[in-house]
């Protein structure tokens, strides 16, 4: 079990905090299969393996698991990476730049609803990841949803592959 260096974290949460809100996953149309490829590549990376299923074409939400020994009841983070159409010329910043001020606040679509939220799931489950190997007694999930609002993960787990995602193992 290795301790958790935990300005390390931040960097690098930030760091995919900030790459989260580069993606423009605007619903209408969606196309959060851009912030779903990266995350997916991110997970697979630390020896997690996620599985992305899609409602339509680009409209992708993703599902990673660590298995735990089934002692406590399982765990479920999860969030929606679309987001709400952007003026840009009402923002200070543009509304997919990620960009940071020299005071630290980080401006972009989806900076507080809720790619904030699923970057912080992120790094839980890779934090957990390394800090274990597995989560110790429960089961650990990650779903991120394409869309939060429209029904697209209905559409979803109504498929075989969706609802077999879906289901914790006891």
């Amino acid at each position: 079990m290795s301790s958790i260096n935990w300005p390390d974290a931040l960097s690098t949460g930030t760091q995919h905090f900030r790459e989260l809100l580069r993606f423009d996953t605007t619903n209408p149309p969606g196309n959060e299969r851009l912030a779903a490829d990266y995350i997916a590549g991110v997970l697979r990376a630390s020896g997690i393996e996620p599985l992305i299923l899609e409602s339509a074409p680009g409209r992708a939400n993703l599902v990673a698991r660590l298995k735990g020994d089934g002692s406590l009841p399982p765990l479920l983070l999860m969030g929606h990476v679309d987001v709400v159409s952007a003026e840009p010329d009402k923002w200070t910043h543009p509304p997919f730049s990620g960009d940071c001020d020299a005071a630290g606040q980080i401006f972009g679509r989806g900076a507080v609803d809720m790619k904030n939220t699923v970057a912080a799931h992120l790094m839980s489950l890779l934090l957990l990841k390394q800090r274990v190997g597995k989560w110790p007694a429960a089961q650990a999930r990650c779903d991120f949803f394409g869309a939060g609002r429209r029904g697209n993960w209905r559409r979803v787990w109504r498929t075989v592959d969706g609802a077999r995602a879906c289901a914790f193992d006891f």
